[in-house]
C-alpha cells in the first residue's frame, strides 16, 4: 500500500514539497524561531526548501524572522547552509532511498509497464550497467509514454541504493520526487 508524504509550501519560494524536502522551524522562547529537525514539535512551523538558494534567499531578505516576526540564531544559518551543502550523488541517493521506503517506486521492466497502465510514471531511472536489450525496451516505453529517462553515474548503483538484487531499472510514481531528482542529475535543466 502506498504511504502518501505531507506536502507544504516553503515560505520561501512558495513551492509546495513533501515534508523531506523541507525544513521546519517553529517559535521557541522569547520570539527564537529554532529548527524542528525531527518535524515532531507540537506547534505551528514554517517551512524552507532545503535547497542552497532557499537557505541564502531566507538569510539575505530574513524571511523566516519576517514571516513570524522572531529572531535566529547566526549559528543556525551556518548550520542550514551545511545541511543542503551534500554532494548530487548523496542526494540522488536519498532521493531514491525516500521513494522506496514510501511506496512510490516500481523497480523493473516488467513492474514499469503494469504501472502505466493504470498509473504514471514521472521517471525512469536505468543503471549504467542496464543490457543492451532492456535498454531498447525502456527507452520504447520511455517515448510511447513521454516519460523521462536519466542514467545514474557510472559510480552509483541501483542494486546497492534500493538494496534489491539485480535492480537495474525503477520508475518514480511521485512527482515532486522525480523533478528534485532529474535536477541532482541534470541541475542545467
Amino acid at each position: 500500500m502506498k504511504q502518501s508524504l505531507p506536502v507544504r509550501q516553503c515560505v520561501v519560494c512558495r513551492e509546495k514539497k513533501t515534508k523531506p524536502f523541507l525544513f521546519r522551524f517553529v517559535k521557541g522562547e522569547s520570539n527564537t524561531i529554532i529548527l524542528d529537525e525531527n518535524q515532531k514539535i507540537n506547534q505551528r512551523g514554517i517551512y524552507c526548501c532545503k535547497t542552497p538558494a532557499c537557505v541564502k534567499k531566507a538569510k539575505d531578505y530574513h524571511i523566516l524572522e519576517n514571516a513570524w516576526k522572531g529572531s535566529i540564531r547566526p549559528e543556525l544559518y551556518l548550520y542550514l547552509a551545511q545541511a543542503v551543502s551534500t554532494s548530487p550523488e548523496q542526494q540522488i541517493q536519498s532521493l531514491i532511498g525516500l521513494s522506496v521506503k514510501s511506496g512510490q517506486v516500481v523497480i523493473g521492466i516488467t513492474a514499469i509497464e503494469r504501472t502505466l497502465s493504470k498509473h504514471s510514471i514521472h521517471l525512469i531511472v536505468i543503471d549504467p550497467a542496464l543490457g543492451v536489450h532492456t535498454n531498447k525496451a525502456i527507452n520504447h516505453l520511455a517515448v510511447k509514454h513521454t516519460i523521462r529517462i536519466v542514467t545514474l553515474p557510472g559510480n552509483m548503483s541501483l542494486e546497492q541504493i534500493t538494496g534489491k538484487p539485480n535492480c537495474r531499472v525503477l520508475g518514480l510514481t511521485n512527482l515532486n520526487i522525480a523533478r528534485t531528482l532529474s535536477h541532482c542529475m541534470n541541475p542545467m535543466e
